[in-house]
């Protein structure tokens, strides 16, 4: 798909935000430092969509030239393209706050592959088809690179989950049935509320995007007002479910796998995983001493059993 020139001013204008907050700016400037030839910094998820800042970690991306030059230590480098992303912990001190981010590392180049139809799972396009801001960028090549690689998160996201959702309906109908698959394609099933402020902070945003991205879709899809249809044959809808289907099982494989990796990535990353599990299933997993020596084999353990929990779908 080709995004159109519209959807990329729009998306321009949007997310290029490099003073939207003193805090997530003050790391942005500690990643510049960490990694030469860093290409851009993203900022997403719910501290950015709902400003809650002062109550969780904040989410970055830091996009880099390659992973070679980002890494001393080539298995971080192999760990990183094999299964993308590395994810991190940081804390700087602003204004006598403690402020706490996870940040994740992927090549610009990978996370371009990534946001298109040419990554099968959801796991970047799902994320970065909803409001991001880059933070920081290197140059104007690279803010245009990462808003074309929005764009095309967009145009996938909508793609791909359309033909699972009602042939008419309301905008809002279709991207929370796109949100809702996208999350259970992970080890997250989401809170619907977070959903439902998510569409009201945000309505304006998701509206916008789907009427500028309607002529790119490979179906007709007509947007007026707040509402939509889609011309989607039978077959492909048929098709649509099969591949979600496959996406699903094959998610909550790699997110188990991300934990794993976490252990060994994530300063505290088993208490991180153990919290992260318990935020989106509603499972406590208590860890004998014997798991806390051993990182990856509690993650792998208790990853696999949240993972067959009735609580996890």
């Amino acid at each position: 798909m080709v995004a159109p020139k519209e959807l990329l001013r729009y998306l321009e204008t949007f997310s290029l935000k490099p003073e939207i907050s003193p805090r997530a700016n003050l790391l942005a400037e500690e990643l510049k430092a960490r990694f030469p030839g860093l290409k851009g910094v993203l900022y997403y998820g719910s501290c950015f969509q709902e400003g809650r800042e002062a109550e969780s970690l904040l989410d970055l991306y830091a996009l880099v030239e390659n992973y070679s030059r980002a890494y001393r230590n080539p298995l971080l480098a192999a760990a990183n393209y094999l299964l993308p992303p590395n994810v991190f912990y940081l804390e700087k001190e602003w204004q006598q706050e403690l402020v706490r981010s996870k940040y994740a590392v992927m090549a610009l180049w990978q996370f371009e592959k990534a946001t298109s139809p040419r990554w099968f799972h959801s796991y970047f396009w799902g994320r970065f088809s909803q409001p991001t801001a880059l933070i920081w960028w290197q140059d104007e090549t690279a803010a245009r690179r990462v808003v074309r690689a929005l764009a095309e998160a967009a145009l996938t996201f909508l793609q791909r989950t359309t033909p699972l959702a009602p042939a008419s309906g309301t905008l809002k109908e279709l991207w929370l049935t796109g949100l809702t698959l996208s999350y259970r394609a992970e080890l997250r099933p989401e809170d619907p509320r977070r959903l439902e402020r998510l569409w009201e902070n945000f309505s304006f945003h998701f509206i916008k995007v789907s009427q500028l991205a309607a002529p790119a879709l490979p179906f007709p899809f007509e947007v007026k007002n707040t509402s939509y249809r889609a011309e989607i044959p039978a077959a492909e809808r048929q098709r649509a479910r099969r591949l979600w289907r496959l996406r699903i099982a094959q998610g909550k494989l790699l997110s188990v796998l991300r934990l794993l990796k976490a252990s060994f990535t994530f300063h505290g990353g088993v208490d991180y995983a153990l919290w992260k599990i318990e935020r989106h299933t509603g499972k406590r997993l208590e860890v004998p001493p014997f798991f806390r020596e051993h990182p990856s084999l509690a993650l792998l353990f208790w990853g696999w059993k949240a993972l067959l929990a009735r609580g996890v779908r």
